[in-house]
């Protein structure tokens, strides 16, 4: 398979519907990121108005992770991805889908079953039939009684207008968890990564909190969760877009293997054109928080070992991200 691999390149594609179809991302999903104008508009402003049913505002999301932080000051150690990015991402998801924070364990079980099969990997048959169960089971309860969240509007449609059939309900639920959980965690825990092995970066955080979204841009660039999108070109040829080659393509990145906050130039971890990703906003809030409370509650971060990491087919971050903990 061809790969795009520089900035210019991988953003000309991704803004070129008419020459590069998305149609081969649909063995992911087909409502959405596998649509091609004119049928992905609609869809889109479908998940634009779930998203902003049920926004879960910082101050919400700051609560959560305190909540998740306070026993790990008190050990003084955490492992960021399973105590901190992954809790956070799975409880802020359920808020944002409407459904019990109690949910918020199977969401991770079917977040991590829908992206091993995203990277190839034999499907978890148990965790999608549980999923689909799930799925059918909140889409019945709304359609008899739409509660305005996020699950409502993609079951019964934004201003009242038909929703989707039951396949694509699934099928979008389904993305809207893999999306919500696996990679806003693995943003969260690569910005406290970064964070972690750089006490100047750390000082400057904690002297000027609104400075953590920078940094959470930055890490972006650098590590984006999403390694590649495929394409299609008129002619069939399949083409790989490589988001994380972009993202390091010196002529886009002057010195693109530094970590450097105060960059300004775009990047493209989430995509670009019609299919740039609609979450974007609530993965970049919730690093952003996380990495504010963290830092607010500790006088200093640091790692307690090395780093484990996933570089998986389609997805990469840290799996693993020891840190030893100081409380302020």
């Amino acid at each position: 398979m061809r790969e795009l691999t520089t900035d210019a390149d991988v953003r000309a594609a991704l803004t070129d519907p008419a020459h590069y179809s998305s149609r081969p991302m649909g063995a992911l999903d087909r409502v959405l990121i596998g649509a091609d104008p004119p049928d992905h508009a609609p869809v889109r402003r479908l998940v634009a108005a779930a998203l902003r049913a049920t926004a879960v505002p910082d101050d919400a999301m700051a609560g959560i992770a305190g909540e998740l932080l306070t026993p790990l000051l008190e050990r003084g150690e955490a492992e960021a991805v399973a105590d901190l990015a992954r809790p956070l991402a799975a409880t802020v998801t359920a808020a944002q889908l409407g459904v019990d924070r109690a949910a918020a364990g199977d969401l991770l079980r079917f977040g991590d079953a829908v992206s091993a099969v995203a990277d190839g990997q034999p499907p978890d048959l148990t965790a999608f039939a549980d999923l689909d169960l799930a799925v059918a089971r909140w889409a019945a309860s709304r359609r008899s009684c739409p509660t305005g969240d996020g699950i409502s509007i993609v079951v019964t449609g934004a201003r009242g207008q038909a929703g989707l059939k039951p396949r694509e309900v699934r099928s979008l639920v389904r993305l809207l968890v893999v999306a919500g959980i696996v990679t806003s965690a693995r943003l969260s825990a690569v910005t406290l990564l970064a964070v972690a092995t750089d006490r100047e970066l750390q000082a400057r955080v904690r002297d000027r909190p609104a400075d953590a979204a920078r940094v959470v841009e930055e890490a972006l660039r650098r590590d984006p969760p999403l390694r590649f999108v495929l394409r299609q070109q008129a002619g069939g040829e399949v083409v790989a877009c490589r988001l994380d080659e972009a993202n390091r393509d010196p002529a886009a990145h002057p010195d693109p293997a530094r970590f450097d906050p105060d960059r300004d130039e775009p990047h493209l971890a989430f995509g670009a054109g019609a299919h740039r990703c609609p979450g974007a906003g609530l993965a970049r809030r919730q690093a952003k928080v996380l990495l504010q409370v963290v830092l607010a509650r500790t006088s200093a971060l640091s790692p307690a070992g090395d780093a484990a990491w996933d570089r998986d087919q389609h997805l990469q971050g840290p799996a693993a991200v020891p840190l030893s903990l100081t409380p302020s």
